[in-house]
């Protein structure tokens, strides 16, 4: 009869990620950082009696900048054994608590230095800590869940470049916190649910919320601000950006993510120019840039010029003379279609090339 193994865990807060103190070590100053996680197993009486198994891991907690780390416990005929594995390469000391018999938990072991991971094989904090098996049944015996929960404290001693190291994971996961936030955002995109504007494109329609769309671009908000005073309705009607496309301008609009950049770069980068969007025309550019070709660079050096695009318009160039034997040997080179100016521009930057050269 097999049994199910249900593990609960609290992950360490950010809250806890803070100095608790300074002291000496290695004729330096110390500062430590405290991890703290609660590993719950239910029904533990019954699966060490029933199953035999002398060996479980709790789930992986985070220690932050220092990596991750488990708890194992395994047990032989009269002890059972507590160690935390990590691959942090840091001094640390490690303290246990059990729920005693009020379902309190309670410190069994002492706060001990163990030694460096380097020392230990590998496995990280080396240093195990036993007790009777019999006590630690004790109490999951009186639960009516047999839940046996085990809390470890883990103090990290930084060593010289920690500090810094964890600016940059803070960094980091603050970035991370505020894609998560954005990406809520999307949420509403589209929905009429709460929306205050529709938009009527090329026959269909597209919902949207005046102050998220009007914070991004200033054409969008003097057209809510002056147009809509004499359209009580709040219906815009759009008849030179398709449906697609203006559900990926909003989409960065809302959340500054697009799902399909490759097939409207294009489109996108005319739409953000109308609309003033800098950092989606930016963007645009960007994708274009890297996908330059002998066979498509004429046609995107055109487009950047009439669409105001300068990066886009640089990378055409410089690409040109990077590569201009073969494009004017292409069968179908259409290198005659460049505007007289922007030719103008392709062999200065060929002369400032050949000059380089000598």
């Amino acid at each position: 009869m097999s049994m199910m193994l249900s593990i609960s865990s609290h992950q360490p807060s950010a809250d806890q990620f803070r100095t608790l103190g300074q002291g000496k070590m290695k004729d330096e100053i110390a500062t430590v950082r405290k991890f703290q996680m609660v590993w719950t197993i239910e029904s533990f009486a019954t699966l060490i009696k029933t199953t035999k198994q002398n060996k479980l891991q709790s789930p992986l907690y985070s220690l932050n900048v220092f990596g991750e780390c488990r708890i194992l416990l395994f047990q032989d005929d009269i002890m059972s054994h507590l160690r935390v594995l990590s691959g942090c390469r840091r001094k640390a000391s490690v303290s246990f608590w059990i729920n005693n018999s009020r379902g309190q938990l309670c410190r069994i072991f002492p706060c001990s230095l163990v030694p460096d991971a380097k020392d230990v094989d590998g496995d990280g904090f080396g240093s195990e800590f036993s007790i009777l098996t019999d006590t630690l049944l004790e109490q999951p015996s009186k639960d009516p869940n047999g839940t046996l929960a085990i809390k470890c404290e883990v103090y990290i001693f930084l060593q010289n470049n920690d500090i810094r190291l964890e600016r940059k994971y803070m960094e980091i996961s603050d970035n991370s916190h505020r894609l998560k936030v954005l990406d809520k955002y999307e949420n509403l995109l589209g929905s009429e649910k709460f929306s205050d504007i529709k938009f009527k494109v090329m026959g269909q329609d597209l919902y949207g919320h005046k102050n998220i769309i009007a914070n991004q671009s200033p054409v969008f908000s003097a057209m809510f601000d002056h147009e809509m005073r004499e359209n009580s309705q709040n219906v815009v009607k759009i008849d030179d950006i398709s449906h697609e496309v203006l559900l990926e301008l909003f989409r960065f609009i809302y959340c500054g993510k697009i799902k399909d950049i490759k097939n409207h770069a294009e489109a996108l980068l005319i739409a953000s120019e109308k609309y003033m969007i800098e950092e989606l025309k930016t963007l645009c550019e960007k994708d274009l840039c890297g996908r330059l070709s002998i066979e498509n660079v004429v046609e995107r050096l055109n487009f950047a010029t009439l669409h105001n695009a300068s990066v886009l318009k640089t990378n055409c160039i410089s690409f040109i003379t990077l590569h201009a034997e073969k494009i004017v040997e292409l069968p179908n080179s259409n290198i005659h279609q460049l505007d007289p100016n922007i030719i103008q521009d392709v062999f200065k930057s060929l002369l400032k090339k050949r000059k380089a050269a000598f």
